[in-house]
Order: C-alpha cells, then structure tokens, then sequence
C-alpha cells in the first residue's frame, strides 16, 4: 500500500499538490541519510523512485530527501558493518529450470561472531534454566518472497517480534528447492553446527540452542525430506501417510499415532 501511494504521488502532481496547499502543509527540517534509507526500504522503493519522489517533493518546495549520494553512501556503510560476502553459486532459478545458471549469493562473512553480537544488544533475552545452564534460543529458517529466498534467524527475547528482530544469514534470487538450499548453506553448515550449544560470551553459564522455523515445506527441503505427501509425511516419528488418512482427523499425537520418533540418520534412509 505505502509503495502504490507513493508511486500515485509521483503520478498525480496536480492532485498532490493540491492536496498539499489545501492542508497548508510546511516541512521545517530534512530527513537525515539513515532516516531517508529507513524511509526506503519502508515504502520498498528502488532507487529511481526515490529519485522521482525528491524531485518531485522539492518542485513543490519540500526539500526534505538528501541526496543520493548521500543515501548510497549510507547504505554502503550498513553493509560494511553486516561484513558480507557476494559469490556466484550454480542455482536453479525457477522451479522448472533442469540446468543452474551461476546466480550472485549474498553471505554474511562470519556467522558465528554475527550472531554472538546480536545476542549481545539485546537486554531481554529469554533464558531457560536447564540444571546450572541457561538456554538462549534462536530460530533459523527461510523464506521465499517475490523473487528471492532469505535465510534468516532470530533470537527469542521478551521484546515484540518485528521486522528489525529478523537478521538475514544468506539471499539469493532463486528457488527454494532442497538443491539450492543445500548450495547455499553448505558453506556456512559448519558454522550453525558450531553455533549449537555454543557458551555465549557476556552470559555466564548460558548456552546457545537453534531449532528450525518456516512453513512445513521449507522445514522438510531443510531435513531431506520429501513433503507432507510423501510416504513419510511426519518429521518427528515413523507414521506413514496412508495410516494417517485411516485415523479419521484424530489428532497426530503420542496417543494417537504411537509410533517411535525418527533420528536425523533415519531421515536419510526412510
């Protein structure tokens, strides 16, 4: 919605301005380059857009937007800071591509220091005491909008989730096939198993602990397995499709499907 308003803005100038001069509407200062950044990727706008939207804007004796060169440079030094990595990896672009074309892979450089520093701005994290150990917890999954996948993780804390809690591991515009996954995260699979159970430095007798989040499809590419209509459909025991469909909507319980719990190994060859 923020982005089709803008762009209407651009579009309707006699509108807008009328708009603007009927409500008597006066800026007393500028947007500073990480407000104007921030304002960016609120509104989801490229570059050229917010080009327009300042020309626009300062037509009408609204100066507020900085300069692009200011902006990129804002932008540049965010991502001097996150340290990342850009490399092409062979992907399948889409679903229905039999061959991977190289496509550019975004990285963060060291994964295990990038996560001990989130950890260490937060001031309300969730601990749970397990024996003399506490338990820091953090989700690591992935999502696949628009045109690119994300891999990212979050720290579970008692502040409310947003946008700015989500911190991005690996982004590529591809498919989240289990082929592309395993390409993208094979380099930085060393790095998660490391981070598992890991001490937290600053946090005395507490202990990092990773489960996986997403959708059911994504969870399954991640383990191995082929889906929720696979003979297999359950990432947690042994019940097989077909004696679920026999169990007329009884819920998938212990009591309900007594079946055993499945090993990572029995994932691989189930």
């Amino acid at each position: 919605i923020s982005q089709t308003l803008a762009q209407y803005m651009v579009n309707h100038n006699d509108i807008t301005l009328h708009a603007i001069n009927t409500s008597n509407i006066t800026m007393s200062r500028s947007l500073s380059p990480g407000d104007a950044v921030d304002l960016k990727v609120l509104l989801g706008l490229p570059m050229f857009r917010v080009r327009e939207l300042r020309k626009f804007l300062k037509n009408h004796g609204i100066d507020i937007i900085p300069s692009e060169h200011s902006l990129r440079s804002e932008m540049s030094s965010r991502l001097e800071d996150k340290s990342i990595t850009i490399e092409m990896v062979n992907l399948l672009k889409k679903s229905k591509d039999l061959s991977p074309i190289p496509v550019a892979v975004v990285r963060v450089d060291d994964p295990l220091l990038h996560v001990i520093k989130t950890i260490n701005t937060h001031k309300n994290l969730i601990k749970v005491k397990h024996g003399e150990i506490d338990n820091i917890y953090m989700k690591l999954g992935g999502d696949k909008g628009g045109q690119s996948t994300k891999i990212t993780y979050q720290i579970i804390t008692s502040d409310p989730a947003g946008p700015e809690s989500v911190q991005i591991l690996c982004m590529f515009e591809a498919t989240d096939s289990e082929t592309n996954l395993w390409s993208t995260l094979e380099p930085i699979r060393d790095d998660i198993n490391n981070l598992h159970g890991l001490p937290i430095p600053q946090h005395d007798n507490c202990i990092l602990r990773i489960f996986i989040y997403g959708d059911y499809e994504f969870q399954c590419r991640v383990l191995g397995l082929q889906g929720a209509s696979s003979t297999f459909p359950c990432y947690k025991c042994h019940v097989t499709l077909s004696e679920l469909r026999k169990m007329n909507q009884e819920p998938h319980n212990p009591e309900a499907t007594p079946y055993t719990y499945r090993s990572i190994g029995e994932m691989k060859t189930d």
